[in-house]
């Protein structure tokens, strides 16, 4: 049955090739009565081989969900026919000298059946049409890329597989009223291409770009499958994703957009009506799972990006970019082979981000992470703020492993909050102009580096490394805190109050700065330890070594029921000294101007 009626489709075709506009006008205005209307004859020789049912079936497919040529537009226009089995096939019209195939619908839709666009001047057998007879408009050409654009409003349904006969064609779906997909896929289609973009080709006829001003792109249910195309483009001004996505690349772009097809560069330009409130919105149902690299992209101002599924590179990288904000909720996931990379306005993660390569969020305004985020190599963030009450981790693989080559930072312009976990396998860089790290922890396998211009209050937290750089030009509060290093420590501050807290070293530790509130407090060194200050308050606290000299220097020192000790040397200073109860041991070395209630304290190995 297909070949007869491709046949006919074949002479009518070739008259319109050949530019025979002989035939009556209802033969490109119908899609009940098509050319059958004026071959009397010959649709009666079709009747006697069961054509008539078949005729009823295109017309019932074509009613529910149609394909229709736009035969107002210019040039020549693609023909429809429908298989023995109901699959619709467009015979695409020829190839222009770039190789592009540029057809025109006023409809266009794939049913669950499918949907072939023929590609070839000769028979060929597909897989959801079966045998299909050759495209009389190919002769012996065939198309590079296949543009179907929609010149109506009519919103463009993709229920099934749509597939291109004969010879492979990068296939692009261009329709402005916005394209839905539930169960769409495509077969021999090296490269995939659904916009909301009007298509616009340069001199030479190939396809230049895609000028986006509105529509939107939805993926629901069933989903999209385009696993045979090695690259797919979603470009549109909004998308909703509540179906899986399986690529093997895929690149997403939002936002109102001049888009060059070649390399997906896109340029913005004024759109049509009201912002979409979210320029690529991935819901909890939604997922990606790509075999190389997926990059999402919102260039609308203000516009963000919601992920609430699963975005999963399997050997590649994963890049989201906004002009807005981009969340992260609880369900969602960034699960990157490779790379990933989170830029916006600003970045939340309740979610997932994991990736066995180098993870950067890139935040202008607010970095917000109460999930976790590791990176198996390098993990980056930064932000005017920073806010992390969950786990920033580099050096952590995927798999929970720790390589001690992997290091984090986290760096604020302005204030660096941490109440959670901040972990480098190899190094640990926190820096901001001021800190609220109270009730976190930093921890590093080599190196913790804490540089702040201004306060940091370390209260109930830890930082600890084998080796500490701690930089802090106000006041570090480490109160109830625990600041700890395997190597030397200098601790360079403005004022340390580290009332009931420790600060200790298994090397040295030397502590110069204008004021020592270390009240209840332990500042301990396994060899030497120097405290110098203009003020040390060290009531009930304790200054000590445990294998080598102490070294006190102060103008005022009070020492009341405190401890300064050490194994070797004690070397104490001090303008005004009052030792109220305190104790001070080792080979002391007292030097003083004037003493106070130091008659009830203690000072042991006191030189003759």
């Amino acid at each position: 049955m297909m070949m007869a009626v491709a046949e006919f489709v074949s002479a009518q075709g070739k008259a319109e090739a050949a530019g025979d506009r002989s035939a009556p006008a209802s033969a490109h205005e119908s899609s009940d009565t098509p050319w059958f209307a004026t071959r009397k004859s010959t649709f009666a020789a079709l009747c006697l081989f069961g054509l008539q049912p078949l005729l009823v079936d295109v017309a019932h497919a074509q009613a529910a969900l149609p394909v229709t040529p736009d035969r107002n537009a210019s040039g020549a226009h693609p023909v429809v026919s429908v298989a023995g089995n109901g699959v619709p096939v467009v015979n695409i019209v020829a190839p222009n000298a770039a190789g592009t195939s540029h057809n025109k619908y006023t409809d266009y839709n794939v049913g669950q059946k499918g949907l072939v666009l023929n590609n070839s001047g000769q028979n060929s057998q597909t897989q959801t049409a079966g045998w299909v007879q050759g495209n009389p408009f190919m002769g012996n050409q065939s198309a590079r890329t296949i543009l179907n654009e929609v010149t109506s409003g009519n919103r463009s349904q993709l229920l099934g597989m749509t597939e291109v006969a004969g010879r492979a064609a990068n296939v692009v779906i261009a329709n402005p009223a916005g394209i839905y997909c539930n169960g769409c896929g495509f077969i021999a289609a090296p490269r995939v291409t659904l916009t909301t973009g009007v298509p616009v080709l340069d001199a030479n006829g190939a396809l230049s770009r895609l000028n986006v001003m509105q529509g939107a792109i939805t993926i629901d249910g069933q989903g999209l499958d385009t696993r045979g195309a090695s690259q797919t483009d979603l470009i549109a001004r909004a998308m909703e994703i509540n179906g899986q996505i399986w690529a093997q690349q895929l690149n997403a772009t939002a936002g109102a957009n001049q888009v060059n097809y070649t390399d997906g560069g896109a340029t913005p330009i004024p759109g049509t009506g009201a912002r979409p409130v979210v320029a690529i919105d991935v819901s909890a149902l939604g997922s990606m799972y790509v075999n190389n690299a997926v990059r999402l992209v919102g260039t609308e101002l203000g516009v963000g990006v919601n992920l609430g599924g699963t975005l999963n590179s399997l050997t590649g990288d994963i890049q989201v970019a906004s002009n807005g904000d981009v969340t992260i909720t609880p369900k969602g996931a960034l699960l990157a082979a490779n790379n990933a990379q989170v830029s916006a306005t600003s970045i939340t993660n309740a979610g997932t981000v994991a990736s066995d390569g180098n993870v950067a969020l890139i935040a202008t305004q607010a970095l917000t992470n109460v999930g976790t985020v590791t990176a198996r190599t390098n993990l980056g963030g930064t932000g005017q703020s920073v806010a992390n009450s969950g786990t920033l981790a580099g050096g952590i693989a995927t798999d929970g492993t720790v390589n001690a080559a992997g290091s984090v930072s986290v760096i604020a312009s302005g204030v660096l909050q941490n109440s959670g976990t901040i972990q480098g396998g190899q190094n640990a860089l926190v820096q901001a102009a001021n800190g609220d790290l109270s009730n976190g922890s930093i921890h590093a396998g080599k190196v913790a580096t804490l540089a702040v211009a201004g306060d940091v209050l370390h209260t109930n937290a830890t930082l600890d490394a084998p080796s500490l750089d701690v930089r802090v030009g106000g006041t570090l509060t480490n109160q109830h805190g625990s600041i700890a290093s395997q190597a030397p420590l200098n601790l360079t501050v403005g004022a340390l109050d580290n009332r009931s807290g420790v600060v200790s070293s298994q090397g040295s530790l030397n502590i110069d700065t204008a004021n020592v509130q270390n009240a209840g407090g332990q500042l301990v060194a396994q060899q030497d330890i120097a405290v110098h200050a203009s003020n040390i308050g060290n009531q009930g606290g304790t200054i000590g070594s445990v294998t080598g000299a102490a070294a006190v220097s102060a103008i005022v020192l009070d020492n009341s029921s405190g401890t300064i000790s050490a194994a070797q040397a004690s070397s104490v200073t001090a303008s005004n000294l009052t030792n109220a109860q305190g104790h001070i041991s080792g080979d002391w070395v007292p030097s003083w101007s004037q003493k106070q209630n130091e008659q009830a304290g203690s000072n042991s190995d006191e030189p003759a």
